[in-house]
C-alpha cells in the first residue's frame, strides 16, 4: 500500500530512478550549476543555516533555485539534492519563488524521517506533512558511510553509493505498510521523540537547535517544542545541555582539553564555551 499522502504522480518520480538527477557538493567535481539572483543571494545572507543531521530533497514538482554552500542547484522533478551534515543552504523558501512540492528527509544514524513540503506563491511559507519515522537497514548505513567518506573511491563508485543510498531510503517511504514504526498518534509522537533524543545524544548537542531538530520531526518549533516537554519533562534546551554536559565529562576524561572541548561540542568561542561550563 503506497502512502497516502504522496500521489501518483509523486509515486511515478520516486520509483522512476531514470528520471533521477542526483545532485550533491559532497560528490567531487559536484559544482553548483545555477546563478542567484540579487534578491534570492540577499535573501539567503539572512537565511543561511547549518544542521547536524543529512538531508535528501527530492524535487516532486514545480522549479526552483535551492541556495547551498556559496552556490546554488536548479531543482526541477526528479532533482535528487543530498546535502551533508553542517553543509550551509538556506532555510526555507523565499515568498518569491514559484510553487513546488519537495519531500524532505533527514537521515540520522539509526533512522530517517520524512515530510512534504508545498510552497504555493499565493501563501507566505509552506505547508509542512510529515510522512512518518523508519529505522535505517545496517545497509544502509555501510552504504552512506562509503558515499559520504569515499576514501579515494573513484567518483563514478562514490556516485553508485549515493544512488544506492537514496533507493534504499526512498523504498521506506513509499510503503506504508508493516515496515512504519509508529501505529497511532501518541506512538508518533513517542518515537519521533525519542528518536530526536537518540540523535541529540549523538551529536552532544553540535549543529542542533531547536529548529533543526523541529526539522527532523516535521513539526513547527512551537509545536516539537511543546511535544518534546511532554514526552521528556525537559526543554529541548535543557536536553542538549545534559547531553553536551554528559560529553564533556566524557571527553575530559580522555585528557582532551577544554578549548578542543569546545570546538567538538559546537561552540562559537573559547568564551561561549567557559560561559556554558560555569553556568552548569
Amino acid at each position: 500500500m503506497t502512502h497516502s499522502i504522496l500521489s501518483d504522480s509523486h509515486i511515478e518520480i520516486l520509483t522512476s530512478p531514470e528520471r533521477w538527477m542526483l545532485k550533491a557538493a559532497v560528490l567531487r567535481g559536484d559544482a553548483p550549476d545555477t546563478i542567484l539572483s540579487p534578491r534570492h543571494t540577499a535573501w539567503y545572507r539572512k537565511t543561511r543555516q547549518t544542521h547536524s543531521q543529512r538531508e535528501l530533497l527530492v524535487a516532486l514538482s514545480g522549479t526552483a533555485c535551492y541556495a547551498v554552500g556559496d552556490g546554488a542547484f536548479a531543482v526541477t522533478p526528479g532533482t535528487m539534492l543530498l546535502l551533508d551534515s553542517m553543509e550551509p543552504h538556506q532555510d526555507g523558501y523565499p515568498d518569491f519563488e514559484g510553487d513546488c512540492e519537495h519531500l524532505w528527509i533527514s537521515i540520522l544514524e539509526e533512522c530517517c524521517t520524512a515530510m512534504l513540503i508545498t510552497v504555493t506563491s499565493d501563501a507566505p511559507g509552506f505547508t509542512s506533512r510529515p510522512l512518518g519515522l523508519h529505522e535505517l537497514p545496517r545497509s544502509v548505513h555501510e552504504l552512506a558511510r562509503k558515499a559520504f567518506h569515499p576514501n579515494n573511491e573513484p567518483r563514478r563508485e562514490q556516485r553508485l553509493h549515493l544512488h544506492a543510498t537514496i533507493a534504499l531510503v526512498i523504498a521506506l517511504f513509499i510503503d506504508d505498510g508493516e515496515q512504519a514504526i509508529p501505529t497511532n498518534a501518541e506512538n508518533r509522537r513517542r518515537e519521533m521523540i525519542v528518536a530526536v533524543q537518540r540523535h541529540i545524544k549523538k551529536t552532544a548537542g553540535n549543529g542542533d537547535s531547536l529548529d533543526s531538530l523541529a526539522r527532523i520531526a516535521g513539526y513547527s518549533p512551537y509545536h516539537f517544542a511543546r511535544v518534546f516537554k511532554t514526552c521528556t519533562g525537559v526543554t529541548v534546551q535543557a536536553y542538549i545541555d545534559r547531553c553536551r554536559h554528559d560529553e564533556f565529562h566524557r571527553l575530559a576524561a580522555e585528557g582532551m582539553s577544554k578549548k578542543e572541548i569546545g570546538y567538538t561540542l559546537g561552540f562559537a568561542s573559547p568564551q561561549s564555551f567557559s560561559r556554558w561550563l560555569h553556568q552548569r
